[in-house]
């Protein structure tokens, strides 16, 4: 196999992995430098170069990233597809992940709405069952609805 298949197969496989765990795990710093030299060895194996290579001539080949900038472009991009809809605006929301400006549930003046908590009593005899699968806000607004409109009815059974 040439270079070039074997660069491929490192980019399928290794490169692929590291940026899918990677992303959101809070790596120490020990952890970040033996997954940055795991990557720099699988490089230096798949470039047919000798084990004792110096990483900084490695470095500077530019064959390669580290996990550091492997796992800040693939949360950017995560992030980005994200908040490119409404229900991934409002999942960003709630993790906090969205800047002030743009935060779900803001009035005009970019204050917070006011919410109402509910008392436990209440909330016990809430029971929601699971939503369907693939079941997207903007797409399926009627079958939501239709959902909404079910259980209100059971509720209102219940009182």
């Amino acid at each position: 196999m040439n270079e070039r298949g074997l660069l491929r197969l490192l980019q399928a496989f290794v490169v692929s992995h590291a940026a899918y765990a990677g992303a959101f795990h809070r790596w120490t710093c020990a952890e970040r430098a033996k997954i940055d030299a795991a990557i720099r060895k699988a490089y230096t194996g798949a470039l047919g170069l000798l084990p004792g290579t110096k990483t900084t001539a490695l470095l500077s080949l530019g064959a390669h990233n580290t996990l550091s900038e492997i796992s800040e472009a693939q949360r950017a991009s995560q992030l980005s597809r994200l908040s490119s809809t409404a229900a991934g605006r409002r999942l960003l929301d709630r993790a906090g992940l969205l800047p002030p400006g743009e935060r779900v549930g803001t009035g005009p003046d970019g204050e917070l709405e006011e919410q109402a908590l509910l008392s436990d009593e209440a909330a016990r005899k809430i029971i929601v069952y699971p939503l369907p699968k693939n079941t997207d806000p903007e797409r399926d607004e009627g079958r939501r609805a239709a959902r909404a409109v079910a259980l209100a009815r059971q509720h209102q059974r219940d009182e």
